[in-house]
């Protein structure tokens, strides 16, 4: 028998429920991240759940107690932050998604299928068993999106009668220059790099540069996807028939040469008359970035909220939110400590929009520019290596705790913009592009969707879709101030070695 579950409706400005079956199998395990596990659905029984994903909550380390009203809050307020203030900045290429509710037996369904993946065993986690409710969104590496609308035929047929597409999961990241110290020019990326060569989270620098993918030049996007392909850390995944075939945990798992031969097999399955599939994968997703302008969108975004200050925003909430005993505040200051606290409660109110507005607002000329980051370029891995990196007298801490009173004695509105402003900025800087490539067999013409010309001749058309778009939480700034400081001793160590 089929439970039955809830796709949401907006209703007098809540989410409410109406009754839809959910399968009880079809489901695989499509990825899972820090917080969130993703579930794809791939089976034939139920049409409605064709195309779809759900994603779950993990449960906390060390599990936290959340009951499923306080997580269904939660989950109702990053819907309409992505539907509000996130879709005003990058439009269209956002789905929301949909809430539903789970009963016991489907997270225990769910539960049995992750313990049974290969991933469980060395990394085990939990689904958040106070969490009854899961996010349904758009399945972005479905072969279905480039079947025709009226198709009801089960995805494994669908998926013969596409099998020339192709899927991408990108983190664009931020391409803007961060640090700039004795020649050199850093974006944050390219300087984490030198941190975690050194604490050995990687044995090899990433030559991937996001200053080259947001540069708009084609050949230098091209370049910088390459760059992925070659180190894709947590970067890039490629996905063919719904699948996952190359990650930088497929090639751990796997080994670099069984995993380059599946990749390429559905590389050359995907550009059947391209001579090198890889160069034509960089080529085409260099001009789907470009066409579409989302990563347009993403870094005018980054730059309008470049002038936040994080060391005062870390100070302020520091401050008002954590060192202090409420009653020793005074009652201004109260105020502002209600009003940061409750800054989440409403992520779609007008304060938030207005937030928006100035993120998606065009940036005049600015002052950093997106190609500057030299920092691959003039430091050798050998001499990365031997640089000692420690705090300097020129991080910016000193000179911060005035700053931060100054911040406290702003006007609440500013100061609350201010933090609404860097929290989007860095929600838009940790998100997920999804991109689907197919080659048109009738050079697109009766296709809705839209398409990139390849160099010979062919159209390939693509989707694209921004994910992983959760509200970066008030807890977090502290830490963005602590990594930017480290960074800023990066940055002094390689200029000074």
């Amino acid at each position: 028998t089929c439970v039955r579950v809830l796709i949401c409706a907006l209703e007098r400005g809540r989410l409410t429920m109406q009754a839809l079956a959910l399968p009880k199998d079809g489901w695989i395990v499509r990825g899972a991240g820090n917080a969130n596990v993703v579930l794809a659905y791939v089976g034939a029984a139920d049409p409605l759940f064709t195309g779809k994903v759900l994603r779950l909550r993990k449960a906390a380390r060390p599990k936290a107690s959340s009951s499923s009203l306080s997580t269904e809050k939660d989950l109702e307020a990053g819907v309409r932050f992505s539907k509000g203030p996130v879709a005003r900045i990058i439009g269209n290429h956002v789905d929301p998604g949909h809430l539903i509710p789970l009963k016991l037996d489907d997270l225990q369904m769910f539960a049995d299928l992750l313990h049974a993946h290969p991933d469980h065993a060395h990394k085990p986690f939990s689904l958040d068993s106070g969490c009854h409710y899961a996010l349904i969104l758009p399945d972005y590496c479905s072969p279905t999106l480039f079947a025709q609308p009226s198709t009801t035929q089960p995805l494994s047929t669908i998926a013969a009668t596409t099998s020339r597409s192709i899927f991408v999961e990108l983190k664009p990241k931020c391409g803007l220059t961060l640090v700039r110290q004795g020649g050199l020019h850093g974006c944050r990326h390219c300087l984490q790099q030198y941190a975690k060569l050194r604490s050995g989270k990687w044995k090899s620098r990433s030559h991937f540069c996001p200053a080259r993918l947001y540069s708009g030049n084609l050949e230098d996007m091209a370049q910088s996807i390459l760059a992925l392909l070659e180190t894709p850390q947590n970067n890039l995944r490629i996905y063919s028939n719904a699948q996952e075939v190359f990650s930088q945990t497929k090639l751990e798992e796997r080994g670099e040469s069984p995993c380059w031969h599946e990749t390429q097999q559905a590389l050359a399955a995907a550009f059947p008359s391209a001579p090198h599939p890889t160069v034509t994968l960089a080529a085409a997703l260099s001009q789907v970035l470009k066409d579409s302008h989302v990563l347009d969108y993403l870094l005018n975004a980054h730059r309008q909220a470049a002038d936040v200050d994080v060391a005062e925003l870390a100070l302020c909430y520091d401050r008002v939110c954590v060192s202090q005993d409420p009653h020793m505040l005074s009652a201004d200051e109260q105020e502002l400590r209600q009003q940061l606290l409750t800054l989440f409660d409403e992520p779609g109110s007008d304060a938030w929009m207005r937030a928006a507005e100035v993120l998606s607002t065009a940036a005049p000329n600015f002052a950093v520019d997106p190609l500057s980051c030299n920092v691959l370029e003039h430091t050798s891995d050998n001499a990365a290596a031997k640089t000692e990196f420690h705090s300097h007298p020129q991080s910016a801490t000193a000179a911060v705790p005035p700053a931060a009173a100054a911040l406290t004695s702003t006007s609440h509105k500013e100061t609350l913009d201010r933090f609404r402003r860097f929290l989007l900025s860095m929600t838009l800087q940790d998100c997920s592009l999804m991109i689907g490539l197919s080659v048109a067999t009738d050079g697109g013409r009766e296709s809705s969707l839209p398409s990139v010309s390849l160099a010979d001749g062919s159209r390939v058309l693509y989707t694209i879709g921004v994910v992983d778009l959760d509200m970066k939480s008030l807890t977090k700034i502290p830490g963005y101030r602590k990594q930017l400081e480290e960074l800023q001793d990066i940055m002094h160590a390689l200029a000074g070695h």
